[in-house]
C-alpha cells in the first residue's frame, strides 16, 4: 500500500503560542503528534524533544518499502526487526531526554508533552501513546477511535466508577496519569490494529477533538473531493470556529 498525508498545526484563538509538535517520515510509515505543557514555554521544549528524539531514532528504522539486494538475501540473515521493541525504546529515549532537561532548568521543572504515533509495519498498523493525543481510524466513512486518553476522566471510566457520559461532567479530562518527561519512568501504550486499503488514520491533539464532534471530524476526512491538505486546514478551521481554545494539530495518513 502506498501512503498519501497531510500535516498542520495552529496555535488556535485564544493560546498566544503553539506548544503542540509533528513528525511525518512516510518512507519509514511513522507519524507523531506531541502536545507540550509546562510554564514559560517549557511545553513546546519538551514536545520539540520528543519529535526531535523520535527523528533521530528512525535513522534506524528500516525503510517501508526497502529490499535487500540478492546477494545480500542470499548470504546474511539479517536479526528480524521488532518494532514493539523500537518504540518501546525510542520512546523511553524521549522520556529521559525531556526528564533530564526539565532537571538542569529551573524554568523547565515539570514540563513534559503527549505523543502519539503509528507505525505502519508489513500488512499491520502499530499505534503508541503516552497522554491524551489521540489516532482515529476512518474506515467507510466509520470513525473509530484506536487510543484511549491517559486522563484522570478516562482511568474512572476504565474503573467502572463513573460512565462515560458521567465522565464528561464529573471529571476534569485535562488532567493526565500519564505524559512523557514528567517521570524518570513511563509506560506507553502499544497497539497492533489492521490496515486495509482506503483507510485513513487521524491523529490530532487534544485542540481538535474537544472543539469538533467526531461526526464532524468523520465527514469532513470521508469527503471525496477534498484533497488531505484541504481536509486537514477544514478540521483546524473547524476547531477555530468552535473557539479554538487550544493548540490544534492534525496528521492525516492515508492508505491506498
Amino acid at each position: 500500500m502506498k501512503i498519501q498525508y497531510a500535516a498542520i498545526t495552529d496555535p488556535g484563538m485564544v493560546r498566544g503560542n503553539n506548544e503542540d509538535n509533528y513528525l511525518v517520515l512516510p518512507d519509514q510509515g511513522l507519524f507523531i503528534v506531541a502536545d507540550g505543557m509546562g510554564g514559560h514555554n517549557a511545553g513546546e521544549v519538551a514536545s520539540q524533544i520528543a519529535v526531535d528524539t523520535l527523528a533521530q531514532e528512525a535513522e534506524h528504522l528500516p525503510a517501508l518499502n526497502a529490499r535487500l539486494p540478492w546477494w545480500k538475501r542470499i548470504f546474511s540473515r539479517p536479526a528480524p526487526f521488532n518494532p514493539v521493541q523500537w518504540l518501546h525504546d525510542a520512546i523511553t529515549q524521549a522520556n529521559a531526554r525531556i526528564f533530564q532537561a526539565a532537571q538542569e532548568s529551573e524554568g523547565k521543572k515539570g514540563m513534559g508533552t503527549t505523543i502519539v504515533l503509528i507505525l505502519k509495519r508489513e500488512l499491520a498498523l502499530l499505534t503508541a501513546h503516552v497522554g491524551d493525543s489521540r489516532v482515529y481510524r476512518i474506515r467507510k466513512k466509520k470513525l473509530s477511535q484506536l487510543t484511549k486518553d491517559h486522563s484522570l476522566a478516562e482511568e474512572l471510566v476504565r474503573q467502572g466508577v463513573l460512565t462515560e457520559e458521567e465522565a464528561l461532567y464529573s471529571a476534569p479530562s485535562n488532567v493526565l496519569t500519564r505524559a512523557l518527561g514528567v517521570r524518570e519512568q513511563v509506560n506507553e501504550e502499544i497497539i497492533y490494529h489492521s490496515v486495509e486499503p482506503g483507510d485513513v488514520f487521524l491523529l490530532c491533539s487534544d485542540g481538535l477533538y474537544n472543539m469538533v464532534d467526531e461526526d464532524v471530524m468523520a465527514r469532513i476526512v470521508s469527503t471525496g473531493d477534498m484533497s488531505l491538505e484541504e481536509k486537514t486546514a477544514k478540521l483546524v478551521a473547524e476547531a477555530n470556529e468552535q473557539g479554538g481554545k487550544d493548540n490544534i494539530t492534525v496528521v492525516l495518513a492515508a492508505f491506498i
